[in-house]
């Protein structure tokens, strides 16, 4: 699958081949992304950012509809104002009003794309279809009609862009059907109209095409973001009091909030480390120091835990930890014997051979304080 994907990009052209290796996330032609999970997440996620915009592209189509009713009036012959009423007020207007009560269905974030491209394909053929019950209308009025639903197509109703490509081609096919069949239209007209629906449908599919780029890739570069966020916050948890860390963010969205010290009454503050430890890390290598220290700060960690205490810091084989801190949740000054004997029995195994023993010292002390 992958090598078939590199030959076909091998034989594009050179700026084509950069612009698709500057976005490997994506599919070439469809946009959507090669993560199945991905491409779920941003299709909630785009319906989400977009249905204010579906929705007033049904009010501005409706309002479209009935303005071309007065226009009608003036360019239309007596007599066929009845045929352009009924079309417009009787069909068309109706039918966008249904797709925009849709809206509001629970089901509809899930086929919203399906109904618009209906929605859009309909509107325009009708528009195409005017012509034919309304003989007086000309070329002119079915090309300028057809734009309209073009920049619908290609901009407002934010419809993906292999919708919008498939929605536009059917459209011209149409039209095209529509002036050799039932209208007097010359040759002159029809290339005319085609000339200038192609370029705007061909300019609408690069816009739209390159607005839904835009979109996953802000969509992929804010899911990165978010995930830096989150191991940003992972790691000041690992390193300060939550209400600290609360604190800090807060400062930082509002430099004016002062200082973010407290002072502590009194609170129990215990230093830690291994009995022997230097002699001990002059006979083994560092990968195997780095798996020593790792299990003992993980056995410290669920020892201050049972203890309900707070890790303050390690440097090197020490552990500092604080009881009756009150960030974030209260201790009792019991913590501490119950720490000092936990810390102090002999620990079998403890992340080197078996048999292999580490034995902790321990010591605290207790009175004010004032974390920040």
């Amino acid at each position: 699958m992958a090598s078939r994907r590199h030959d076909s990009a091998r034989f594009a052209p050179r700026p084509l081949r950069r612009f698709w290796e500057q976005a490997p996330e994506l599919r070439p032609l469809s946009l959507r992304f090669r993560d199945r999970t991905i491409e779920q997440t941003f299709q909630a996620a785009y319906f989400r950012d977009n249905l204010s915009y579906v929705r007033l592209a049904h009010v501005l189509g409706v309002a479209l509809w009935a303005v071309f009713a007065v226009l009608a009036r003036f360019l239309l012959d007596e007599g066929e104002g009845t045929a352009d009423l009924v079309l417009r007020f009787g069909v068309a207007i109706p039918f966008v009003l249904v797709s925009l009560g849709l809206t509001y269905a629970r089901w509809y974030p899930n086929r919203w794309q399906q109904i618009l491209f209906v929605v859009l394909l309909v509107n325009g053929m009708l528009w195409s279809s005017h012509r034919a019950v309304v003989p007086s209308a000309d070329a002119d009025w079915a090309f300028a009609g057809l734009i309209l639903v073009f920049a619908f197509n290609y901009v407002l109703s934010r419809v993906q862009f292999v919708y919008t490509a498939v929605i536009g081609g059917l459209l011209i096919a149409y039209h095209n059907v529509v002036a050799i069949a039932f209208t007097g239209d010359t040759e002159r007209e029809l290339v005319f109209s085609d000339f200038f629906l192609v370029a705007f449908a061909a300019i609408g599919m690069a816009g739209a095409c390159a607005l839904e780029r835009f979109a996953r890739l802000l969509f992929i570069r804010e899911q990165e973001l978010e995930r830096e966020r989150r191991r940003a916050d992972d790691l000041l948890e690992n390193t300060l009091p939550h209400a600290i860390v609360l604190r800090l963010k807060e400062q930082h969205a509002n430099p004016q909030t002062g200082s973010i010290a407290d002072g502590i009454p009194q609170v129990s503050v215990i230093f830690a480390d291994l009995e022997s430890f230097s002699q001990r890390a002059e006979t083994i290598s560092p990968r195997e120091l780095v798996v020593v220290l790792d299990d003992v700060f993980r056995r410290f960690d669920a020892l201050a835990d049972r203890c309900g205490m707070e890790k303050i810091k390690t440097v090197g084989d020490a552990y500092m930890a604080v009881a009756e801190l009150r960030i974030p949740f209260p201790t009792t000054r019991r913590s501490p014997p119950r720490w000092h004997l936990g810390s102090r029995r002999r620990w079998i195994g403890c992340g080197g051979p078996p048999g292999s023993r580490c034995v902790c010292a321990s010591g605290s002390r207790r009175g004010r304080s004032s974390p920040g």
